[in-house]
């Protein structure tokens, strides 16, 4: 569950998969996902960084994409539909990809909190950077002046969400001039690398993310492996 300030932490898990295929992580979180549901494990964040590819959200559609098949194909980079909200964007290396599969109460109001605190969450990474972050009404995520650097995109399924947010840590930002990213024109796109002199390493945008984690959302988080769940929750399906 969702802690609350002034409240006693509840627990949760957390699991870096390393660098993983987008499609195979999408698995993983599916199957944790139910496991959630199911309650056969507790909130859990996935940590990953993916190898390239452009992700289309609801709203998302290829007219966004501003190059050919056959740079696509070039460059080896996927086009992949999927459930989460907003519109199109990148992920590769580089990039420090979060997906909480959280029980989020309410249908509304607990979603839109949600959204606040994943936004906290990645200003405050910036903010352990030395540089300050900002939330803009225009497009949710976390901007540097006029410039994004941290991007949402999240999926409730019967009160469970997966899918989550993205911080450009240290990623080649060249790929995000081949599209439109969050369907938005003429918006620059940063990284922490960037604005801090390269001054990170992704360790320790990881180990920042987790202490955001415990205190925006009232959590005592706690590292385990995938076999780990596996092992102590039984088979995930």
């Amino acid at each position: 569950m969702i802690g609350e300030r002034g409240k006693e932490k509840s627990s949760a898990i957390w699991v870096d998969l390393g660098k993983m295929g987008y499609r195979e992580c999408h698995d993983w979180q599916c199957r944790i996902h139910t496991a959630r549901r199911e309650r056969i494990v507790e909130d859990c964040l996935i940590l990953v960084e993916h190898p390239e590819v452009f992700t289309l959200g609801r709203r998302g559609g290829r007219e966004n994409v501003l190059v050919s098949e056959s740079m696509l194909a070039q460059r080896n980079i996927e086009c992949v539909q999927v459930e989460r909200g907003g519109d199109i964007t990148y992920h590769g290396p580089g990039q420090l990809v979060g997906y909480p599969i959280f029980e989020v109460t309410g249908v509304s109001r607990g979603v839109a909190d949600f959204v606040h605190k994943l936004e906290e969450v990645m200003l405050g990474v910036l903010e352990g950077c030395g540089l300050t972050g900002r939330r803009r009404e225009i497009n949710h995520g976390a901007w540097i002046g006029d410039e994004k650097v941290g991007f949402i995109g999240i999926a409730i399924r019967r009160g469970v969400s997966f899918h989550g947010f993205s911080l450009n840590v240290s990623p080649d930002l060249s790929a995000f001039s081949m599209i439109n990213p969050c369907g938005l024109t003429e918006t620059r796109i940063t990284s922490i690398a960037d604005k801090c002199g390269g001054r990170i390493s992704m360790a320790a945008a990881k180990d920042l993310v987790i202490r955001q984690f415990s205190t925006v959302f009232q959590l005592k988080m706690k590292i385990v492996s995938i076999e780990e769940i596996i092992d102590k929750q039984g088979s995930i399906k």
